[in-house]
């Protein structure tokens, strides 16, 4: 069985972070009670998204670290949202990240999922320069990730396909860069699902476990929000039990992280789709 967990950007609304088409739930979190959620449910493991944090502060992190750690939930960092690297465009953000994998180990896990890029960088130029360009910048930094032995999962979040993101990975050359797999966003890409995670399981480190539904509103390959929006596990279309069947197939160790980004009208309360996915994935999770 693998361990079950949840990414804090599940709560994004909760946070502040109201994307366009999104309501203001008309409350507030605070990351401690982020983590009283994460224990009343019970979970083993929680990422936690920088986007939300303060700041990038060591003593922050470290107090965080130890709150987890009193519950017995495993914590990792999630960097790079919305867009990351921006395909290795924006060479501010490479130098921050390189930056803050010194600050990481702190946090008291060894692998950090970060961004490549997302679907706005990738609709904007050709593929090849974009590939190439952020092969290069990745070079650089896993240097920085091997000095501190920090292991970066790269998201796969609508940038690249499946055999994009793995001739990235191979070009690379790297242990220290692997994969966070999200079982839903390729098909954002008009990518089959089950295909996906067959291609970059055995990469995989990390992942976001996510189930879309088709709406038919909307174009698919443009308009993802209105087309392809995340629901609660287990009530959209991707066969999250063969997809958990393939993992174990691939030795994957890491956990089972429910993410949910742009939540469907039809479940309004992200914390009751939370559970409703918790509760869905304890029951396939054997």
């Amino acid at each position: 069985m693998f361990k079950i967990g949840v990414d804090d950007f599940s709560y994004h609304r909760f946070y502040g972070w109201i994307i366009p088409g999104q309501s203001d739930p008309g409350k507030r979190w605070t990351h401690d009670e982020f983590i009283e959620r994460a224990t009343e449910l019970k979970l083993d493991a929680v990422s936690m998204e920088t986007c939300f944090m303060p700041g990038l502060e060591r003593s922050f992190l470290e107090e965080l670290r130890a709150k987890l750690e009193d519950r017995a939930i495993e914590g990792m960092l999630s960097w790079g949202h919305p867009r990351g690297l921006e395909t290795g465009k924006n060479r501010e953000a490479a130098e921050g990240l390189k930056r803050f994998i010194e600050l990481a180990p702190c946090f008291g896990n060894n692998t950090v999922r970060i961004v490549g890029g997302g679907l706005a960088d990738r609709n904007e130029e050709p593929i090849r320069p974009q590939i190439d360009r952020i092969i290069r910048v990745l070079k650089e930094i896993v240097e920085v990730a091997a000095e501190h032995d920090l292991t970066l999962a790269m998201e796969n979040h609508m940038d690249f396909t499946a055999d994009e993101q793995i001739e990235i990975l191979e070009a690379v050359g790297s242990p220290y860069l692997k994969v966070l797999l999200d079982t839903g966003n390729n098909l954002r890409l008009l990518e089959d699902p089950i295909e996906v995670v067959k291609k970059l399981a055995p990469y995989a480190v990390a992942t976001h476990v996510k189930d879309i539904t088709a709406t038919g509103r909307g174009s698919p390959a443009k308009e993802w929000r209105k087309f392809w929006p995340s629901v609660p596990l287990g009530k959209g279309i991707i066969d999250l039990p063969q997809m958990l069947k393939i993992l174990k197939e691939n030795n994957y160790r890491g956990s089972l992280n429910v993410e949910i980004d742009f939540l469907d009208p039809g479940w309004p309360d992200d914390d009751r789709a939370v559970e409703e996915s918790i509760e869905y994935l304890r029951k396939i999770n054997i």
